[in-house]
């Protein structure tokens, strides 16, 4: 099986290289060109077009950064249906909304063609290790078709149901993770005013009931003074909108991740939209 994957962003340029590591022939496409270079040299194979791309791949993956990108890809000719033919699958690693994957899964259906829904959680460091989460929504038969390419670049495959549902639980995740991340700045914020040091603050931390992935993620990138993303913050706070969306769609008012996405939104203002989720504190 050729695949074809589009959007070699931080975790896109991983998850790539996973699969050639496999043995797996890969080519690939991004707006930006120069994104590409890491995985050209890594042996994937550059097209110059997304057309060129579709044509010669069996297997189409995106991973792009909303379902704007993901829309203007289908909508504008960078992935246009006409190319498909009806033996090609896309699988789409975005996080988008559940009603923009549910709409854009009717307009390939119409083409003949079937999408996935396959959202991720784990970060750069899930995605350069290869221990991915995915969550994956649509046709069972096609979840069991492309499987073999989701266990190379993840741990846990998680068969959500139908198209959307993959999403709702990238959704959820989401969710879960901001009041984590909420709750991990201000730790840092209290303990910062108790004069605690970080290294026997993480100390505590990442040995009692307070331990958690978010913890020894942001705290350790912390602990080696870097504020690179793992994940932007600029791209939690868009995950963020689509819960919100979701939050507004179901009638729903949750205090804590008002808070959460209010601390987003306040970090953003500040300037540290692309640095990672460990700067949050910084805006507190």
């Amino acid at each position: 099986m050729k695949i074809g994957f589009v959007g070699m962003g931080v975790m896109g340029r991983a998850m790539v290289f996973n699969l050639i590591k496999a043995n797996i022939n890969v080519t690939i496409f991004n707006r930006t060109k120069e994104k590409c270079l890491t995985s050209i040299k890594a042996g994937a194979k550059l097209a110059q077009s997304s057309s060129e791309l579709i044509t010669s791949s069996d297997i189409i993956l995106t991973c792009v950064s909303n379902s704007s990108a993901l829309e203007d890809i289908i909508d504008s000719g960078s992935i246009n249906c006409d190319h498909i033919s009806s033996d090609k699958i896309l699988i789409d690693c975005s996080t988008i909304s559940p009603s923009e994957t549910i709409r854009i899964a009717s307009i390939l259906k119409k083409k003949n063609i079937d999408m996935l829904d396959a959202p991720v959680t784990g970060g750069e460091i899930g995605a350069l290790l290869g221990n991915l989460t995915f969550m994956v929504g649509g046709k069972r038969k096609l979840f069991d078709k492309i499987k073999y390419l989701l266990d190379i670049m993840g741990e846990t495959i998680i068969y959500a149901g139908v198209n959307g549902n993959g999403q709702k639980l990238k959704i959820v995740n989401q969710a879960v993770c901001a009041i984590n991340a909420l709750a991990v700045a201000e730790g840092l914020t209290l303990s910062k005013k108790l004069n605690i040091d970080l290294d026997v603050l993480y100390q505590l931390l990442s040995n009692g009931a307070a331990n958690s992935w978010m913890v020894n993620d942001l705290i350790n990138r912390l602990l080696q003074k870097n504020r690179q993303p793992g994940f932007t913050i600029k791209l939690f706070e868009k995950d963020m909108c689509i819960v919100d969306e979701e939050l507004k769609r179901n009638n729903l008012t949750l205090d804590g991740l008002t808070t959460a996405h209010n601390l987003m939104r306040k970090a953003v203002s500040k300037g540290l939209e692309g640095f990672g989720v460990q700067t949050l504190s910084e805006a507190l």
